[in-house]
């Protein structure tokens, strides 16, 4: 009884397979009685896909007839094997990054040469939102152009920042405007924003921000990129507007913008920034208060190199100070002998030995601690 119920299914599963071969045979034979070259090679090619038999495209004698029937049968049934019976060197390598990137191996792309290799590393980056892959792509537009897509994909800004070419790297912030919008982290939707606003210099980007301080953050950028003031009066925080006047100031190098300052304290920083960028030490004695002049001194003597201006200084911190931002522009540490104060003139000394890239100078820092800390960021760079 049961060798007879064995018996049956075996009958059965024959019977369906002989149908099948039936069915096979008989599209074959049709295909066989077709008088027409090209319209033989097409019905095999169909019959092939149908049945999903790379056997069958070895009757097709059209050979791009022929590569094309495999290269079909190889994407349906992801088979990378099946790529190497194709003779065309280009379809052979399309048909490698098809299926890498359809089956996410990375592996079958080390199959394939040259731009291949690069769109098949670049498709399967995008699919798996994996920047890292990228890395291994060899011509730098492919590399940059991978990394906008897997930036795009994981809806990720951040990834943009590997590109060192500012204008791929601005289309990738560019195209990133509806993406911000998807974006359901409030932080990373505010930076996107801020990101897109800043390559495209559009205040209205800064609007979509939540967050006011990043807003305003976000309006100043603008602001100064443009150099107008009136995107400076989107601004809530009166500090924050004042430092973007005082940013446009500098960069125009007007002093008339300071004036419109209401703030004391933040209108005689934008005049000590002004000064600095016109090298203009008149400009200082527009400051009525003396620590704020003072600090301009400095400002400018760092700007021009001259030390001459600190001896205008009357107070001793503050013209230890200028002394020690003149030695750093210039990395001079016989500047900082000048210094009274001994913690500045340490620090002076610290400040040359790191821009000289000089360990020496660090023996001439009399507090140990800093002396100690000073050896110890070189032995970190060794």
């Amino acid at each position: 009884m049961k060798f007879a119920a064995i018996l049956c299914i075996l009958l059965l599963f024959l019977s369906a397979l002989c149908g099948c071969l039936e069915a096979d045979q008989s599209s074959l034979s049709k295909c066989d009685k077709i008088q027409n070259a090209h319209n033989k090679d097409l019905c095999y090619a169909e019959a092939a896909k149908t049945e999903q038999s790379p056997s069958i495209c070895n009757r097709i004698q059209d050979q791009s007839e022929k590569d094309t029937c495999y290269y079909n049968i190889a994407k349906l049934k992801q088979d990378s094997s099946i790529c190497d019976k194709i003779k065309s060197p280009n379809e052979r390598g399309n048909c490698y990054v098809d299926i890498a990137i359809a089956s996410k191996d990375i592996s079958i792309c080390d199959r394939t040469q040259g731009v291949e290799k690069d769109f098949c590393y670049g498709g399967i980056a995008a699919t798996k939102k994996d920047p890292s892959i990228c890395d291994k792509i060899q011509k730098l537009n492919h590399k940059y152009a991978c990394y906008t897509d897997v930036a795009e994909a994981k809806q990720d800004i951040l990834i943009c920042d590997k590109i060192q070419d500012i204008k791929y790297r601005t289309s990738c912030y560019a195209g990133f405007l509806p993406i911000c919008d998807r974006i359901q982290d409030q932080s990373k939707k505010d930076f996107c924003y801020s990101q897109v606003a800043k390559v495209k210099r559009d205040p209205w980007v800064c609007s979509n921000i939540l967050d006011q301080f990043h807003k305003d953050s976000c309006y100043i950028t603008v602001a100064v990129l443009n150099q107008n003031l009136s995107i400076c009066d989107r601004i809530q925080g009166h500090i924050q507007k004042d430092v973007c006047y005082t940013k446009i100031a500098k960069v125009k190098k007007d002093l008339s913008i300071c004036d419109e300052i209401q703030d004391i304290k933040n209108r005689n920083s934008c005049y000590g920034e002004v000064a600095e960028a016109k090298q203009d030490i008149l400009i200082c004695d527009k400051i009525q208060d003396n620590n704020w002049r003072y600090l301009c001194y400095g400002r400018v003597a760092s700007s021009k190199q001259d030390l001459s201006i600190c001896g205008k200084i009357q107070e001793q911190l503050y013209k230890d100070l200028c002394y020690r931002g003149v030695a750093q522009v210039v990395r001079d540490p016989s500047i900082c002998d000048k210094i009274q104060s001994q913690q500045v003139k340490d620090c002076c000394y610290n400040d040359v030995a790191i821009l000289k890239l000089d360990a020496s100078l660090c023996d001439m820092i009399q507090e140990q601690a800093k002396r100690e800390s000073c050896h110890e960021i070189f032995k970190k760079l060794q």
